[in-house]
């Protein structure tokens, strides 16, 4: 990913509305698919924005590619969580251990071959383990955004069963979220990739009160997800077992 995506991303996740209400979908679905406690693996920590949401649910080991951003998740202090250099698929960290979560939270899409790295990380899931994954839907959308990111692609619903099936890893459940702000943020992606501006790539924080309603109308979809799948979302979320 970008260096600049990192810092970006340091000074966020603790207090932009993406993050924070993602954060909140993310650990109900992790309620929902799993037993706590149990044995956390998050594969691309980042700089350790969902460090202490994992390790909630119980012994957390993670990975991160860029030392930089390593060294900004060591610095967050999660109590328990253990945080090393490694690669998927190619540097996979924690060789012959197994795992009763596996997290890959907006990763998958950066990795170039995408099936490979599923088939690698089934070989750390535990027999009845889970592994959540997340991504950015709709390579129609695809623009300045992703290309800051260093994104491969972004997916379909399709197109994730496809790499899921050729890993040979099973769906137990897969679904749309960021539904409920989809008009908007399709508006926003579609100006985004009009205009070909760099300035567009720079994410802020919003108006607080702004930042606030933001945050709890995304937040609110965890309570639409305990019902049933979302039809469209700007990004996919999905359950996978062995």
């Amino acid at each position: 990913m970008n260096p600049g995506a990192y810092t970006e991303m340091q000074e966020l996740e603790d207090s932009h509305w993406w993050f924070t209400a993602r954060r909140q979908i993310i650990s109900d679905f992790i309620a929902q698919s799993s037993s706590a406690p149990c044995k956390i693996l998050e594969v691309g920590c980042g700089t350790g924005g969902n460090l202490s949401m994992l390790s909630q649910f119980g012994e957390l080991k993670a990975f991160e590619m860029n030392p930089d951003a390593l060294a900004m998740a060591n610095q967050k202090g999660v109590k328990g969580a253990t945080l090393t250099l490694g690669r998927c698929p190619d540097q996979m960290p924690y060789q012959g251990e197994k795992f009763d979560l596996i997290c890959m939270f907006d990763v998958l899409e950066h990795i170039q071959n995408d099936s490979l790295a599923l088939i690698e990380l089934k070989k750390y899931l535990s027999p009845r383990g889970k592994m959540i994954v997340a991504v950015p839907a709709y390579q129609w959308l695809f623009g300045p955004h992703d290309q800051f990111r260093q994104h491969e692609r972004r997916y379909s619903m399709a197109s994730l069963k496809k790499v899921i099936e050729q890993s040979g890893l099973h769906i137990q459940r897969m679904s749309y979220f960021n539904t409920l702000l989809f008009p908007l943020a399709l508006v926003s992606r579609l100006l985004d990739r009009l205009i070909h501006s760099k300035e567009q790539n720079k994410v802020s924080n919003p108006n607080p009160l702004i930042n606030q309603i933001l945050c709890n109308t995304f937040a609110a979809e965890r309570h639409l997800l305990r019902i049933g799948n979302l039809p469209m979302g700007l990004s996919l979320i999905c359950v996978l077992s062995v």
